[in-house]
């Protein structure tokens, strides 16, 4: 269950405009946004499944040079791991399929450190709709669509 979002801000974005088709979503989904708190700050998205807490910084490709990705890129993991507050706490990366991040996620996360702080990544497709999950060691194991295995990264 979602229990909070944080609303995207950044260069040309509406806080309030971001917010309504927040709403507008989740209503149009059959979510009940009431049951959200949705908030100006915070991890991206807060979750909580069978007693799990679930933190996620989401972080998208934008329109910046190579450089600017992978500040982009470190600044996700950084903000990632600063939700991290115990066991009972995943926290997650979401960031687009794409050869860039998963190079970064190769070469700037190791297995070690996804372990010790059971990091997960999303890679979200460019449909916007399949998400492909890799665990802290490398494998799926959440059983989302389109789960896949160490190869990816």
């Amino acid at each position: 269950m979602i229990k909070a979002i944080s609303i995207p801000r950044g260069q040309g974005l509406n806080y309030y405009l971001q917010k309504r088709e927040l709403i507008s979503r989740f209503t149009g989904g059959g979510i009940n946004p009431d049951n959200i708190e949705l908030r100006p700050n915070g991890p991206d998205i807060v979750a909580v499944h069978e007693e799990k807490v679930w933190k996620i910084e989401c972080k998208g490709l934008g329109a910046g040079k190579a450089q600017t990705l992978r500040n982009n890129f470190d600044q996700a993991v950084s903000s990632a791991v600063s939700y991290f507050d115990g066991e009972a706490t995943h926290i997650g990366l979401a960031i687009p399929m794409e050869y860039a991040f998963r190079g970064f996620v190769r070469g700037r996360v190791p297995k070690a450190l996804r372990i010790a702080l059971n990091l997960w990544v999303f890679l979200l497709e460019q449909d916007g709709c399949t998400v492909k999950d890799i665990g802290p060691d490398g494998h799926s194991s959440l059983h989302l669509q389109g789960g896949v295995q160490h190869d990816i990264i």
